[in-house]
């Protein structure tokens, strides 16, 4: 499922889908729209709203984004009056990945919800990639995911395992703070720190490989600072998508500090996947 508004971000997030297919099914463009809140709405509600024009607007922008990146794709799109995230992630509720982009077209309403990518990785039942805006490489060579030891992190690397379409590249990453250690008044050695986060890595990796088959490459990496930073500029430099779980493990040895997946989702350079919470197995 993915959210087309018109925008360029829409557009990149479809055109990625759609280059995507073969790993993560059909794609279903749905179309968004409602009555923007207005100065004259606010002061005059009687005012009548053209309901026709909004529609036909919302309408023409999303069959254009829909007709640039793939006209087959017109007798899927779906027009919905209804909030935009509220309107995704119901329809996406059977949906094995819900695309957005990363800019829309903002109204009044949207500035005070917040944005639609963030609602929907909050609440959306599956998973959610946020694509940015210019990506030009379609096929996830390299993936990185960031494991914490928790049950959502370890839901976000079998996902990563099962979509890696060969010879792609696994790279698993594990933060931690040696400042959270110190201000806890522990005063655990470096290389033991690290050793319990390598094998927090590798217990993790097992269990995915008993669930998931024998998994492409992969590569281990620990990094001793903030994961907000360090998962970023991995992805960055080194690969074509994130993913990472919806909520991981708080406390000393990861310092996750707030919700490191809304602050990935923010301006990101590679589409990165949000795996919602995990049911306990």
């Amino acid at each position: 499922m993915v959210g087309v508004d018109g925008s360029p971000g829409s557009e990149a997030a479809l055109r990625w889908a759609n280059e995507n297919a073969d790993l993560f099914g059909t794609v279903s463009p749905l179309a968004a729209w409602e009555l923007p809140i207005t100065p004259d709405l606010l002061t005059r509600p009687s005012v009548p709203a053209d309901r026709a024009a909004f529609r036909e607007l919302a309408e023409s922008r999303s069959t254009s984004t829909v007709s640039a990146v793939d006209p087959d794709l017109l007798d899927r799109l779906t027009l919905v009056e209804k909030p935009a995230a509220a309107a995704l992630i119901d329809a996406a509720t059977d949906a094995d990945l819900l695309v957005v982009g990363t800019r829309g077209r903002g109204t009044v309403t949207s500035a005070l919800l917040g944005s639609v990518s963030a609602h929907c990785v909050a609440q959306s039942t599956v998973p959610v990639a946020v694509v940015p805006e210019g990506f030009v490489r379609p096929r996830p060579n390299t993936i990185v995911v960031g494991v914490d030891g928790s049950q959502n992190a370890a839901a976000a690397l079998r996902w990563a395992l099962d979509h890696a379409p060969p010879p792609a590249k696994v790279i698993i990453v594990g933060c931690y703070s040696v400042l959270a250690y110190s201000e806890a008044g522990l005063d655990a050695p470096i290389d033991m720190i690290d050793n319990e986060v390598r094998e927090t890595l590798r217990r993790t990796l097992a269990d995915a490989i008993v669930r998931t088959g024998q998994p492409p490459a992969i590569e281990l990496r620990i990094e001793p600072r903030d994961p907000r930073v360090a998962l970023r500029e991995i992805a960055e430099a080194d690969g074509d998508l994130l993913v990472v779980g919806a909520r991981g493990v708080s406390g000393l040895a990861r310092l996750m500090l707030g919700s490191v997946a809304n602050a990935l989702i923010h301006h990101p350079s590679v589409p990165t996947v949000v795996v919602p919470a995990a049911e306990t197995p």
